[in-house]
Order: C-alpha cells, then sequence, then structure tokens
C-alpha cells in the first residue's frame, strides 16, 4: 500500500510539472480560440420610430400625352374602374404625372402627392386623402427646371415623414428631402454630379432597420442602385442590378 500511494504521488508530481512547462505553451493559442477579454454584456442598438401605414388604394398617373389626371384604385374593391379621379394639375399641361400615396398629415389615410413630368416645372403638391384639398404646393427645384420629377413619400427616419423628389432629366443626380409641408430637409447627390440622365427613387427599409432611400440611376447612368440611410444620408449598399453596360435605365421599389 505505501508503495503504490508512492508512485502515485510521484505521478501526481510528475503531471504537475509537465502542466506548468505546457501551460505558458498553448495558452496563448488557446486565447486566440477563444478569446474571453471581458464578460459578455448584451447590448441593445436603438432603432427608429416607424411611420407605417396601412392602405388597399394605389393610384396611377396619366402618361404623358394626355390630361393630367390621377386615378385611385381599390384592389379590395369588386370593380376594375377607378375609385376616384381628379386632376392636381391644369388641364393645358400634357406632360404626364408621377402619383405616390402616403400618410403624411397623421390621419391614417392615405394622401395623395403628385409632381409634374417633363415640361410642366418641378411642381409638387399634396392632397388629402379624404378631402382632396391642398395640404401643400411648392416647387422641388428651381421653377425654370422642365425635366421632370421622379418622386417617393413616407418614412424618412427617426419618427418622421416626408417628401423624396429627384430630376428625372436635364438636371444633375441632386436627391432633396422635403417635410410634407415644402421645407427643405436634406440635399446630396446619389451620383457624379455631371451626371444628367435622371434618378429614380424609392422610400423602404435598409437592413439595419432603419429607413432608407434607394435611387436608381436613368438612361445613361448604367443600372446602378444606391442605398442611403434616410435620417443620416450615409450609403448604406451600392451595386449593379444587371451588366454594367446597360444604359436603359433602372425603376426601383422598396
Amino acid at each position: 500500500m505505501l508503495l503504490l500511494r508512492s508512485r502515485f504521488a510521484w505521478c501526481h508530481a510528475l503531471i504537475c510539472r509537465l502542466q506548468s512547462l505546457v501551460n505558458p505553451l498553448i495558452s496563448p493559442w488557446f486565447k486566440q480560440l477563444n478569446p474571453v477579454s471581458a464578460p459578455f454584456s448584451p447590448r441593445l442598438d436603438p432603432l427608429e420610430d416607424r411611420c407605417l401605414f396601412a392602405s388597399h388604394l394605389f393610384a396611377i398617373g396619366a402618361p404623358p400625352g394626355v390630361p393630367p389626371q390621377v386615378q385611385l384604385f381599390d384592389f379590395l374593391g369588386v370593380s376594375a374602374a377607378p375609385r376616384e379621379v381628379f386632376q392636381p394639375f391644369s388641364s393645358e399641361f400634357t406632360g404626364g404625372v408621377n402619383a405616390v400615396l402616403a400618410d403624411l398629415n397623421g390621419d391614417n389615410q392615405p394622401d395623395i402627392i403628385t409632381a409634374a413630368g417633363a415640361g410642366g416645372g418641378p411642381h409638387i403638391k399634396v392632397f388629402d386623402g379624404k378631402t382632396h384639398q391642398v395640404l401643400s404646393s411648392f416647387f422641388a427645384y428651381d421653377s425654370t427646371f422642365s425635366g421632370g420629377l421622379n418622386i417617393a413619400a413616407g418614412d424618412i427616419g427617426n419618427g418622421l415623414v416626408g417628401i423624396i423628389t429627384a430630376p428625372d432629366s436635364l438636371l444633375g443626380p441632386q436627391v432633396r428631402v422635403f417635410s410634407p409641408t415644402g421645407a427643405l430637409l436634406k440635399t446630396f447627390n446619389a451620383y457624379e454630379p455631371d451626371f444628367t440622365g435622371g434618378v429614380k427613387v424609392a422610400l423602404g427599409y435598409a437592413g439595419n432597420g432603419n429607413a432608407a432611400i434607394f435611387t436608381a440611376a436613368g438612361m445613361g447612368g448604367g443600372p446602378h442602385v444606391q442605398v442611403f440611410e434616410a435620417r443620416s444620408l450615409n450609403l448604406l449598399h451600392s451595386f449593379y442590378a444587371y451588366d454594367s453596360q446597360f444604359q436603359g435605365g433602372v425603376h426601383p421599389a422598396a
């Protein structure tokens, strides 16, 4: 029994000695595989308030060559006929109308935002979704500009709603962000300043959960899509939707 105990003590001492020699060699390698520089501490990243509304309506603006009407359709309705038809601009104007829906006055009803097409000046009009009364009317760019506008409207970050505008042609790629009343909030070039092929815009949400402005180059600019965080205008994503040699223009949706 004494012999066994002495042998056990000798083995235990040998193991301890080996550990004292080996541990300094393997510890740095082990820490690289299992870094524990600090105790785990969960963190919550704050997200923006979202401004969302549910609607079963959609708007279609008149194409060039016909009176500037906007038609409202109800996709839950039993009829394919428009639910409402109204005219945001003078009947003499036939350059087309771009129209989008968004609740800009907080009454849980989609308001109607319209922009004149080519030849009509950079005129934005916002109509109350219930009464069709004009809520705001303003020029998004110099009143002499006649290249037409592309628009989007909705959540622009930090719990705010607004209107996004971009020239459709004849002007640099200057994207502007307006309040519902027409106050200019932000402006930036989505592409190189000398590009005049127009910019298509959309509003949606980025992968980080925050409101984002989506842009796509128009004719001659390549199928270049970019995503900007609405509140900071930081560029989040930039890619070509098709072959980089394609120059026919891209229309984004988000």
